[in-house]
């Protein structure tokens, strides 16, 4: 069983929203082999939900699986595993909550850094589950942002996200009797419901609101109502996914890859909605980053179990020069990888080798571009 983690710090939201913003910029995402997920139903309620992705740039094949019920419990449980695209291992299997909450945080700073106005200080929420509390970290780490209003159908769980808010000592936070309340005059507003009916959003919005809108969705109903997202320009992370999921109504929208690059005709200053159906590509940037922040597979990773009998603590270097190769390997990865070996006493089994020295590369490629775009804004 994955463990449950440790929660993301917002560190993490930043630096993945950078690796997103990078992958999406040199092209990465378009190059990725994404499917359409897969629904399997058991004639009961319950959904089974698999979303695999590959990406050469990356080195990395991950599946998302999970299923989603209606309680009681948790209603949606889910692992990522992650592959090595290079030598076909399993580099470890992520709890899909922290994936997909991380995911969540990241991919709304990235939309909304393209589009909310900058002046922005008032976020509307509503909704007060774990997304909800995605939505803040992802908006303020972007925008500056004083003032945050809480509106739930479960005051307690309101009162809870106002309390975590305030802990963060960068906002004022009010919980707010209704929907209309909570989104009034807002600069940003975020919708993070499991509400397949338009939520009461108030009417009064400015021109410049931005709205993240990443709840229930159906390919006939979204949180949000016809009518705004006919009058907003609607951001998706993929326009098939979308119209499949969310409707037809997402035929024109801007994808994640034209906003990055500037590949559209520009958000013309009307209303933005960011309306969410998730992407695996997402996932595997995300999964891209935990694999190689958490190397050691500590809370939240689960590493795949290693044979006793294939790693020894006896043996020197020049031994496993002989038996392996690794130590004789031309190039400055290969050298690098037989000192480390070297200095920790193990002797690598020469059938191994080939295998362990390529699932090194591809973890240190990955950790490369991650430091490559530590010095981007998100």
């Amino acid at each position: 069983m994955t463990p449950a983690g440790r929660p993301r710090p917002a560190t993490d939201v930043v630096a993945v929203a950078r690796l997103m913003r990078q992958a999406l910029r040199g092209g990465a995402v378009g190059r990725m082999t994404v499917p359409m997920r897969q629904v399997v139903e058991d004639g009961s309620g319950v959904r089974f939900l698999s979303m695999p992705a590959v990406s050469a740039d990356l080195a990395l094949c991950v599946n998302k699986t999970a299923t989603i019920g209606d309680g009681p419990g948790p209603t949606v449980t889910s692992v990522v595993s992650v592959f090595s695209t290079t030598t076909g291992e399993l580099l470890g299997v992520l709890d899909g909550a922290i994936v997909t909450n991380l995911k969540c945080a990241a991919v709304t700073a990235v939309v909304t850094d393209r589009c909310a106005a900058r002046s922005s200080t008032v976020l509307g929420i509503v909704g007060s589950g774990v997304q909800a509390w995605q939505q803040y970290l992802g908006v303020s780490a972007v925008r500056e942002i004083t003032h945050v209003r809480i509106h739930s159908r479960t005051p307690a769980h309101a009162e809870a996200l106002r309390a975590r808010v305030l802990a963060e000592g960068r906002a004022r936070a009010v919980v707010c009797a209704s929907a209309e309340e909570a989104t009034s005059g807002a600069d940003i507003v975020s919708t993070a419901t499991t509400s397949v009916l338009p939520l009461p959003i108030a009417a009064d919005l400015p021109e410049h609101v931005h709205i993240n809108c990443v709840g229930a969705h159906t390919p006939w109903s979204r949180e949000l109502p016809r009518a705004l997202l006919a009058s907003a320009t609607l951001v998706v992370e993929d326009i098939g996914t979308a119209v499949a999921e969310a409707g037809e109504i997402h035929r024109t929208a801007i994808d994640l890859e034209s906003l990055e690059s500037g590949g559209h005709t520009g958000l013309d200053g009307r209303p933005t909605v960011f309306s969410s159906t998730g992407h695996a590509s997402l996932d595997l940037i995300t999964c891209a980053r935990l694999v190689a922040a958490d190397r050691s597979y500590g809370p939240g990773v689960t590493e795949r179990p290693v044979d006793s009998a294939t790693v020894t603590a006896s043996g020197s270097a020049a031994a496993m020069d002989t038996a392996t190769g690794i130590g004789t390997d031309t190039d400055a990865v290969g050298r690098e990888f037989a000192a480390a070996l070297g200095r920790l006493g193990i002797e690598m089994p020469p059938d191994l080798a080939p295998g362990v020295l390529a699932g090194y590369r591809s973890l240190r490629a990955s950790t490369e571009l991650l430091r490559e775009v530590e010095n981007m804004d998100v």
